[in-house]
């Protein structure tokens, strides 16, 4: 199944943007599939969006596909907010997949996100899956200072500097 088709189960719940470009802290919900964005010219809207293509070029060079996800826009200090290369950028998202079957579910967790779950895990899972990514630029360079990923229900996987951080949920103990 691709994700196109994945797209048909699973929806966008929440979108979380700190320190990209106009956004100093902003969390979006997207309470059903169609959602319209309004408001006045330099209010952010297309900064939300580009937060999503930011999002997906990280995506992208985790598995190698682009080599400096800040060159859309040039430069890290052009996206980052006030300018300030000293700051972070972080950007999350919830995505439902309650109407998924489980082998969609393990589907888009391995393709997008690196993490392979068994099918009993993913049989009981129930609710959101978080992704939260933390990223700098300075000096021209692309570092990933944060990448979380959490399964409502089951639990959180943290990497920071390189190391792992496991978070069990006590319901499944």
């Amino acid at each position: 199944m691709s994700l196109t088709k994945l797209a048909q189960c699973c929806r966008l719940v929440r979108l979380k943007v700190k320190g990209f470009k106009s956004l100093y802290d902003v969390i979006v919900e997207f309470p059903t599939r169609l959602t319209v964005l309004v408001g006045s010219n330099g209010s952010g809207k297309t900064a939300l969006i580009e937060s999503l293509l930011l999002l997906r070029d990280t995506l992208d060079y985790l598995k190698g596909r682009v080599v400096n996800p800040f060159l859309r826009w040039w430069s890290y200090r052009n996206v980052v907010w006030m300018h300030d290369e000293t700051k972070p950028i972080e950007i999350g998202i919830g995505i439902s997949c309650d109407m998924c079957k489980v082998e969609d579910v393990q589907m888009l967790l391995k393709n997008s996100l690196g993490v392979e779950v068994s099918s009993y895990e993913t049989r009981y899972m129930q609710g959101v899956i978080d992704y939260n990514v933390v990223v700098s630029g300075t000096g021209g360079s692309f570092r990933i200072e944060k990448e979380r990923v959490c399964i409502h229900g089951f639990g959180c996987i943290e990497m920071v500097n390189g190391r792992a951080k496991l978070q069990i949920d006590k319901n499944i103990l």
